[in-house]
């Protein structure tokens, strides 16, 4: 009989010819005579002893049938009781050739046939190896890695339902059996970022990436299938990646400025050995930049624009960029325009008043882009200040935004209101509207004010003259203005 080890991997077709690789032959030695072979009639693994071949060169190799059985009469012959050897001769290369098995007679002393003896041929499967080559790349180009990134990758082999177990470390391993649990996990020899596994038995696996190395991804499926052959190599290889995400960059201003925006992208981490990012990029009409196929890591944006001027930059913002996922940073710059009072007399534009003071109220909820308010509606923004005695009044730096004071007031709706009269004159009950409506706005308020009870300016035009004026000559040039107290006397 013939047996093939393993041959519950073997289809019926493949045993059928495994088998048909399979030969035998019968020899025996006489003394004084040397070796003898026999020479045997019929086919297919049914044969009749029918005679000796006297010569190696001359004996003649007989085939099992399909089902790997061979059946020998020799109720014909008479045999002596000498050893008689039965070899095989395996013509494929799956399997090794069993060692030659030997019989002691078919008959005894007195020339009895013994009874059926049964030999068995056992073939053991020549084994093959596996060899899994790692690379790294991008776009066909090999990437840097560290060996701690080499040594984190790891692979199981599976064969039918079960995974494999070996025998070994760091890149070298022999085979040792299956498992109905988890197989052994394969690393990397981190010089070569290869490994070997040797004594597969001939077949069919799979092999997949369990572990993989910190920040690339597997670009080659993640399980493949091989072949074994017997004494050859199967050779498999894994290519990774760099895991890459998005950056979207988002400009908002409530002065609908969005094109021209200028940002700097910097990676400030990565997984990567010596991996570096840092371009500036500017925002389209819709003040969108996107940036596609990043590494992952930390980023980090800084709003980098010059030639745009009477805005709030904001600050710098870092967040991660991770694997096939889009990573958004909004900007908004806030557009800061200014507001100035000059105050005249009711009566007399001649006159700038000074010593008065103001309260800027916003008129609405004044808000970001993204909802965030900065100033509630008729809270008091900030305030003006004259300007020396200018009678001119320009804003104090105290609109407080984002813990910052500025003398600028953000886009929205606003109203001045007087809060102190100058000296002699009628506080001002008039609520002066303005609106911010682009960056570098300057608004300009005129306020009067009616002089207090008794208080009147009077501007003459004259030609040059002289008058009295309470028992006093004065003389007044062609335009004057005199300030006159009305007194119960009439004058």
């Amino acid at each position: 009989s013939k047996i093939f080890e393993n041959s519950e991997n073997l289809s019926a077709d493949e045993l059928k010819e495994h088998y048909k690789n399979v030969q035998f032959r019968v020899s025996f030695d006489i003394p004084g005579q040397g070796t003898k072979y026999w020479q045997l009639s019929g086919s297919n693994g049914k044969y009749e002893y029918s005679g000796t071949y006297t010569t190696n060169a001359d004996s003649a190799w007989y085939s099992f049938d399909e089902t790997g059985k061979a059946i020998i009469d020799v109720a014909r012959g008479s045999f002596s009781p000498f050893v008689y050897t039965f070899e095989e001769k395996y013509n494929g290369t799956d399997y090794t050739k069993d060692d030659n098995k030997k019989i002691t007679g078919f008959a005894d002393a007195s020339g009895v046939h013994l009874p059926i003896q049964e030999l068995t041929f056992t073939n053991k499967p020549v084994n093959g190896n596996l060899e899994v080559i790692k690379s790294f790349k991008e776009n066909s180009a090999d990437v840097e890695v560290t060996d701690e990134q080499i040594n984190s990758v790891g692979f199981i082999v599976s064969k039918g339902t079960q995974d494999v177990m070996f025998d070994g470390s760091n890149g070298s391993y022999t085979y040792s059996g299956t498992t109905d649990g988890t197989g052994t996990v394969l690393t990397l020899a981190t010089a070569t970022k290869k490994l070997l596994a040797e004594q597969l038995p001939v077949g069919t696996y799979t092999i997949r990436e369990v572990n993989g190395a910190d920040g690339f991804k597997v670009t080659v499926s993640e399980e493949q299938t091989f072949t074994i052959s017997a004494a050859k190599t199967a050779t498999v290889q894994f290519v990774n990646e760099p895991m890459r995400g998005t950056i979207s960059i988002k400009k908002n201003s409530k002065d609908g400025v969005l094109a021209g925006w200028q940002f700097r992208v910097e990676c400030i981490s990565s997984p990567f050995k010596g991996y570096t990012y840092n371009q500036v990029h500017q925002t389209n009409a819709e003040g969108k930049i996107t940036l596609n196929n990043l590494r992952i890591g930390t980023y980090k944006v800084t709003e980098v624009t010059t030639g745009k001027e009477a805005y709030i930059t904001p600050e710098s913002q870092q967040d991660e960029v991770l694997y096939n996922r889009t990573t958004e940073f909004v900007f908004e710059n806030i557009p800061l325009g200014t507001v100035k009072a000059i105050k005249y007399d009711e009566d007399n534009h001649a006159v700038k008043l000074h010593g008065a003071k103001f309260e800027i109220h916003a008129a609405e909820n004044i808000t970001l882009v993204d909802g965030t308010q900065l100033f509630a509606k008729d809270a008091v923004v900030g305030t003006l200040s004259e300007n020396g005695t200018s009678g001119e009044y320009i804003q104090n730096s105290d609109v407080r935004m984002n813990n910052t004071t500025y003398n600028e007031l953000p886009y929205g709706k606003y109203y001045l209101v007087e809060t102190v009269a100058p000296a002699n004159y009628e506080l001002d009950s008039t609520r002066h509207d303005f609106e911010i409506t682009k960056a570098g706005a300057e608004i300009t308020i005129e306020v009067d004010d009616p002089p207090s009870d008794g208080i009147h300016f009077l501007t003459i035009f004259r030609p040059p003259l002289s008058c009295v004026l309470l028992n006093v000559t004065l003389l007044l040039p062609p335009l004057v203005t005199v300030m006159v107290l009305l007194v119960d006397s009439g004058v």
